[in-house]
């Protein structure tokens, strides 16, 4: 698949008409290289590996001004990827109204087909004029092993293909089809032992956005249904003869078995801008208990939600709010019914250029109509927060002072207690900072956190003096600090840090970070009376 893509853009590629003249070539971008070592003392098992080297890097040609190459890769020793390999090399050709993808990409098509998953293989996306035609095709997820020492079930290998014809652009007037197909391979192994079942997943959706007056008043809608299969092996749905013949329609572009969902979303925004200081938008979202897009993982469903978020801003004042509420069990399909109540406000003053002031407000609440399918009754969260910042100094010696102060109260009642637990978080943090001739900077830092859940007490303390040199294109951070942790008994940790960056040509750049930790426990526990870890990390940068 993934070679018939690389040669479908390719021939494409080479098809453009080129110039008669030779175009001058842009290169922009850069690599790293580096090593890292990590060592730890006292505990069991470490963060991090013990060594690791690897490259990442940017790299974009522009030819004639028109058609832009850019490549991207990350290597690493330590390949730690899950649903699709640690390293990732990646292609993504632009000329004029001509995009190409090969390799490792990410691409957003809509917001309830494909928007966050992340695909090996290929596609293109033409935008010749108004018109809109985009086709992808790729791996979303490898098939990995069962992992029994780390608790992991397999996955199986799933591919994602979709493809999007319209008119007209997102900002703007637009309307736009799009269908997306992913689907797993069936692994017998995977099925019988650990009973993880291939899915089938068909979406289409319509989307449409208006824009009367550009710029001052938008709406944008997009409606979509999928056709979702948790277990492509189970048995064939029962189809009476009165509905065969839907049975083969959809049977014919997507597996019907038992346990099949079909559903429906709808999602709407509304942007009213009538001022350049003022905007109001107002959002809307259903997805409905059966709905299901593989392309938008993150898309969480039978939820709906509304929201309206007002924001002025001028010089002196930004005020922004989100107010919102999200109900879910819309098909009465649960024993009882969760209710989320958002309201956040921020606020920034500013009073002149030595002082300002941030303030910001956030109330977040859920509720559930019955208490039969969870100990939880209602969660509700209190957070305020003020931030003074006062500047003051000469033109070579600037003093920048914040604090930080920040209240938080959650009161959660739960079945069977009389009384409802309560959370009470304050933070307090003060930071001085004092930049000198030279660009030299000092900071320091104290924080405070204490937190009560109904009569423990924990309370955490951090200093933390930073001092940075800039030395022509030379830089240097020391820093050292101090952690105190109190709940019953004191614990303290030490923290030292040295990060050196020095110049290496006239574009490249050398760096060295060196991080070391001490932690000791106030108490003497199992097999450990604390533990020290450091890392030393060398890396090599280069920008053209």
């Amino acid at each position: 698949m993934l070679h018939r893509a690389v040669w479908f853009w390719s021939v494409l590629l080479f098809a453009i008409p080129w110039n008669a003249r030779l175009q001058p070539v842009q290169v922009r971008g850069g690599f790293s290289l580096y090593s890292e070592l990590y060592g730890q003392q006292g505990l069991t098992v470490g963060r991090r590996p013990g060594q690791q080297v690897g490259a990442n890097g940017q790299l974009t040609l522009t030819i004639g001004g028109q058609l832009t190459l850019p490549f991207s890769f990350y290597l690493s020793t330590d390949d730690v990827g899950y649903q699709l390999p640690f390293n990732q090399f990646g292609i993504s050709p632009r000329w004029r109204w001509v995009q190409l993808h090969a390799g490792y990409f990410s691409t957003r098509l809509s917001e309830l087909t494909l928007r966050d998953a992340r695909l090996l293989g290929g596609g293109i996306e033409l935008t010749p004029g108004p018109f809109r035609m985009a086709f992808v095709q790729g791996l979303t997820q490898r098939a990995v092993p069962a992992d029994t020492l780390r608790g992991r079930l397999p996955l199986l290998r799933q591919t994602l293909t979709a493809l999007q014809i319209g008119l007209g652009a997102e900002t703007g007037w637009h309307f736009w089809l799009t269908g997306l197909r992913a689907k797993d391979t069936p692994d017998s192994e995977a099925y019988t032992t650990y009973g993880v079942a291939p899915q089938d997943n068909l979406v289409v959706s319509a989307a449409v956005g208006l824009a009367p007056l550009p710029g001052r008043l938008q709406l944008k809608t997009e409606v979509a249904a999928s056709v979702y299969t948790p277990d492509v092996l189970a048995g064939p749905l029962d189809f009476n003869q009165a509905f065969q013949a839907l049975q083969d329609l959809l049977g014919s572009l997507v597996a019907l078995r038992v346990g099949t969902r079909v559903d429906v979303a709808v999602s709407s925004a509304l942007t009213i801008r009538p001022a350049r200081a003022f905007q109001l938008q107002l959002q809307s979202r259903y997805v409905g208990p059966g709905f299901r897009s593989l392309g938008a993982i993150q898309l969480e469903n039978d939820v709906l939600d509304l929201l309206v978020a007002p924001r002025l801003l001028t010089r002196t004042v930004q005020l922004s709010a989100r107010l919102g509420i999200r109900r879910n069990n819309l098909a009465n399909s649960r024993l009882s019914t969760r209710q989320r109540g958002l309201a956040a406000f921020n606020a920034t003053f500013l009073f002149s250029p030595a002082f300002s002031l941030a303030a910001e407000f956030t109330n977040f609440g859920v509720r559930l109509s019955r208490r039969i399918d969870t100990l939880t009754v209602s969660n509700i969260s209190r957070q305020f927060g003020l931030t003074p910042t006062l500047r003051f100094g000469t033109t070579a010696w600037r003093h920048t002072v914040t604090l930080s102060l920040r209240y938080q109260q959650s009161n959660e009642r739960y079945v069977g207690l009389p009384t409802a637990r309560q959370t009470r978080n304050q933070d307090l943090l003060l930071t001085h900072s004092l930049t000198f001739p030279r660009r030299h900077t000092l900071t320091s830092t104290l924080s405070l956190t204490r937190s009560t859940l109904d009569t423990l007490q924990t309370t955490v303390l951090n200093w933390n003096e930073s001092l940075t040199l800039q030395l022509g294109r030379a830089r240097a951070t020391i820093s050292v600090g101090l952690q105190r942790s109190h709940t019953v008994f004191t614990d303290t940790g030490l923290l030292g840090r040295l990060n050196l960056s020095v110049p290496a040509g006239p574009r490249g750049r050398l760096q060295l970070r060196l991080n070391l930790r001490s932690y000791r426990y106030g108490q003497v526990r199992p097999g450990a009376r604390g533990y020290s870890e450091g890392t030393a990390y060398l890396g090599y940068s280069y920008q053209f």
